[in-house]
């Protein structure tokens, strides 16, 4: 999906140097006969690198259930998706020490296990529970051109990003800043606003990703809200590892971000 907006600018944000340090993390991975080894093994890295950072830096896990249906002539069928979004504070640099492990259970299950250690570079100081937000949508499930409006609510004044990720996205940045844009610049948020402003003469409107398959009729996607005490701005694109760089130089404390899953229905 892109949101069809187009924004300029870039600041940097000034702040302390996060730390960093080396943790282990082992991931495992089962598979039967349909799944090829290194897709299981790479699997089993990522769980491997998820648990080293959830070591240093911690983690929060939050689950968001979506019914989605997909409608044909006068009948609708819909399915439980129920998406985990893993919110992390680290961002790793290096790894070292990487070994694979295939084994066989007593079930007949391949199990790829992978052992190593991760450079964690983590963000300073501790989240101030006082300085939070919440956001939500005018809808949870979209179709191809709908409008797109964001509720904001922040316990204490802050400046607001809005970043779109998209995860199907493989050759180019993944993650897209929607806010602030040309159409509506940068402000600070007392309370509660939304996006667009009122009175902006522009939407945020809905597209079907078009990297993926013409049989595939939804897809999950995700907005990422940061709030920072100081005014920032993202880089207009950027990929998703170049985002979490970018957070972790925030200290934990002046700022706060949440992520938010939605779906879009294929137009027809």
């Amino acid at each position: 999906m892109k949101l069809l907006l187009t924004v300029l600018f870039l600041l940097l944000f000034n702040s302390e140097k996060a730390s960093a340090e080396w943790a282990r993390g082992v991931g495992e991975y089962a598979y039967g006969p349909d799944t090829a080894e290194n897709i299981a093994c790479q699997n089993a890295e990522k769980r491997a690198i998820r648990n080293a950072i959830q070591a240093v830096a911690g983690e929060r896990i939050k689950d968001e259930d979506l019914l989605i249906c997909q409608e044909q002539h006068d009948t609708a069928n819909c399915k439980l998706n129920k998406m985990t979004l893993s919110i992390t504070d680290g961002v790793v640099r290096g790894i070292k020490e990487k070994t694979r492990q295939i084994f066989i259970d007593k079930d007949g299950l391949k199990r790829c296990t992978i052992p190593l250690y991760a450079d964690i570079i983590v963000a300073l100081g501790e989240p101030d529970p006082s300085f939070d937000l919440a956001i939500s949508l005018n809808q949870r499930t979209f179709r191809e051109g709908d409008a797109l409006t964001i509720s904001v609510d922040v316990t204490k004044p802050m400046f607001i990003n809005v970043l779109q990720w998209l995860p199907y996205e493989e050759k180019r940045p993944q993650v897209s800043r929607l806010f602030p844009n040309d159409f509506d610049p940068e402000k600070r948020f007392e309370n509660q606003g939304q996006i667009p402003t009122a009175g902006r003469n522009y939407t945020l409107q809905v597209q079907f990703p078009k990297s993926l398959k013409k049989n595939i009729s939804y897809a999950d996607e995700y907005l990422i809200v940061v709030g920072t005490r100081k005014p920032m701005l993202f880089k207009k694109r950027l990929s998703l590892l170049e985002f979490n760089e970018r957070l972790v130089e925030i200290p934990r404390s002046e700022r706060r971000h949440i992520k938010k899953a939605y779906n879009i229905m294929r137009g027809p």
